[in-house]
């Protein structure tokens, strides 16, 4: 699992090295080390045209048909309303796994496993209409700085 490898590498680097920085791999940027003064890390979503993610740790995983990581599949076509993706957890498979679900299935299956206790993951979804659907502490802990003029659900 991509989620599982970069977790891995963060781990490794968290470890053995002093420093910080941030890993990508396959559409899954994670963190790893402290920045001196503890200020949080930017993660661009959609080359910083779309927003950014502002973390002190975890990671950020990213699905759309347009960047990141996408899906081609040979038995169908995905039908889902999300253009684009980005989730925000503690754990890369969550982050990779929520992203995944969410572009395939669409804002409804998002929002339902973000109710679910078990589960716990930030969001910031942007909708073919044009509208981006946000978690609820995506915004209001300024997790995510939007750049996009999209409506607001």
């Amino acid at each position: 699992c991509d989620g599982y490898a970069l977790q891995a590498a963060c781990d490794y680097l968290d470890d053995c090295i002093s420093a910080y920085g941030t890993v990508t791999f396959n559409g899954i940027a994670g963190v790893f080390g402290k920045k001196p003064e503890g200020e949080a890390f930017s993660v661009e979503i959609g080359n910083g045209e779309d927003g950014i993610f502002n973390i002190t740790d975890g990671y950020v995983a990213l699905v759309s048909k347009d960047f990141g990581k996408s899906f081609d599949y040979k038995d169908g076509v995905i039908d889902a309303d999300v253009q684009h993706i980005a989730v925000y957890a503690s754990d890369a498979r969550v982050a990779a796994v929520i992203a995944s679900i969410g572009y395939a299935n669409g804002a409804d299956a998002v929002t339902s496993l973000y109710k679910k206790e078990d589960l716990t993951f930030e969001a910031v979804i942007l909708k073919k209409d044009g509208k981006e659907v946000y978690t609820e502490k995506a915004r209001t802990e300024e997790l995510y700085t939007p750049i996009t003029t999209a409506e607001e659900k």
